[in-house]
């Protein structure tokens, strides 16, 4: 169970946690009789939130062993990443497609994809290749969670890391607003999704409004991963196949699109992280005191 359980001691439930979400992504890697896209999916997932874990506890767990394992999740999620790119330009193409399909003629929109896939191929390792040598680096990491502790126990154990995650995420949605690049935007994903993995992890201790908070920093990270995936097809497009002189139109649908999301995605960020870090470190100290 990916939560701080209310009555269990904070230095032992981070190493149990952490072996929960390495023994489901060590599973996910070596089941070779399951999709290759849930293989590559459920893995990343875990990673994130052994990495959202670990943010929460900065300051308090020992710090060699906390970059010795975070440098073996960057290394398996940087590798899953390129096979996790290929599905996410492919899927953003049915998706556009189904949308705006009269933009272009079929056998275009055929055309396009078969080039996309080739392209793809070409650029991506052999996926065994990858899912073996995450298995691996997740292997290693499964051999020293059971080091994780923490050295205090009550809000203490998470009162740096969740201060620093969350100042992140607000700065970040600063310059999303102020820039307004497809860059900008990314970079707010990544400190966001992470706050609501830290949401996740403290739930129990106030179920209601938690659970509240982290549905609405859900939506904004998926809304934030489908601006990604559409602006490097975007990029993709122009570059490699349909010029925007012989596809106005579906061009324009991708661009309002986008336009549409990075709006949503402002307004669900000025919400999530209206409060100032002082504030909201202070409100869920409270929680987790009483």
């Amino acid at each position: 169970m990916y939560s701080f359980e209310v009555q269990e001691p904070i230095r032992r439930a981070v190493a149990r946690i952490a072996r929960e979400e390495l023994d489901q992504a060590l599973e996910w890697l070596g089941g070779e009789d399951r999709a290759l896209d849930r293989r590559v999916h459920e893995p990343r997932k875990h990673i994130k939130r052994l990495r959202g874990l670990l943010a929460l506890t900065e300051g308090a767990i020992h710090e060699p062993l906390r970059r010795e394992l975070l440098q073996l999740w960057r290394s398996a999620a940087r590798a899953l990443a390129e096979l996790r790119s290929s599905d996410a330009l492919l899927e953003s193409l049915s998706s556009l497609q189904s949308e705006v399909g009269s933009a272009l003629a079929e056998s275009e929109w055929t055309r396009v994809r078969e080039a996309l896939q080739s392209t793809l191929g070409q650029s991506v390792v052999e996926p065994a290749q990858v899912l073996r040598f995450s298995w691996q680096q997740m292997e290693i990491a499964r051999s020293r969670v059971g080091e994780l502790t923490t050295s205090v126990e009550g809000w203490p154990a998470f009162d740096f890391g969740f201060r620093q995650t969350y100042k992140t995420a607000r700065r970040a949605l600063e310059r999303a607003v102020a820039r307004g690049s497809a860059e900008a935007f990314h970079a707010f994903r990544t400190p966001t999704k992470r706050h609501m993995y830290q949401i996740q992890l403290l739930e129990p201790y106030w179920a209601g409004p938690l659970r509240a908070r982290r549905h609405e920093l859900s939506e904004l990270g998926e809304r934030l991963g489908e601006h990604h995936d559409l602006c490097l097809l975007r990029v993709w497009l122009t570059t490699h196949g349909v010029p925007r002189s012989s596809a106005k139109d579906l061009f324009v649908s991708l661009d309002r699109h986008v336009d549409q999301l990075e709006k949503r995605s402002i307004e669900l960020g000025r919400r999530c992280f209206a409060e100032t870090p002082r504030a909201i470190t202070r409100r869920f100290r409270a929680y987790v005191e009483a």
